[in-house]
């Protein structure tokens, strides 16, 4: 909230006691981005770890942290 550009993007309006009303879907459409930027993140992470990973691992991880469980 003290970053101008960010309220600018995420809150459409401050209702009369002060609470932020925030915009969802561009909430939503940030996490989606984050979402694959953290899958694309994860597969490089694992190929150049330098030693063999177990597939279970990351795909409970991808999983478990991002919205593209649901």
């Amino acid at each position: 909230m003290d970053k101008p550009y960010l309220r600018n993007e995420f809150v459409t309006a401050l209702v009369p006691d002060g609470v932020p009303l925030f915009n969802l879907g561009q909430m939503w459409s940030w996490l989606v981005e984050y979402t694959d930027f953290l899958l694309k993140f994860i597969a490089a992470f694992t190929v150049g770890a330098g030693s063999p990973s177990r597939g279970t691992e990351v795909t409970c991880m991808q999983i478990r942290n991002t919205s593209s469980w649901t």
